[in-house]
């Protein structure tokens, strides 16, 4: 069922000709022991983010998280509540088939 957040798109970068369309995920990951938060540090661009990756097929964002997170860092997590709403991201893939 759509939440109030669901109605709402937030926009992140510029539309560029070409560019496909691809639902995401930002996967916010904490640690229950000590209540710090996993982030991934990328070294060819000097970034720090969460966890993210694509929606496969029909897929859930949830179902989505957990195996980007695995992907991403070897960890198996299971996502327990959705944050936030609908985001439009328009981002660089190094993979041809998302430019």
């Amino acid at each position: 069922m759509p939440t109030k957040a669901d109605s709402k798109v937030i926009v992140f970068g510029e539309p560029h000709e070409g560019a496909e369309k691809r639902k995401t995920i930002s996967a916010v990951i904490q640690r229950k022991s000590d209540g710090k938060f996993l982030l991934l540090k990328w070294n060819e661009f000097g970034w720090i983010a969460p966890c993210v990756g694509g929606i496969d097929g029909d897929e859930s964002p949830e179902v989505a998280a957990e195996r980007e997170v695995l992907g991403e860092t070897g960890y198996k997590v299971k996502a327990v509540k959705k944050l936030g709403g609908l985001i439009e991201p328009h981002f660089f893939s190094r993979r041809s088939k998302f430019r």
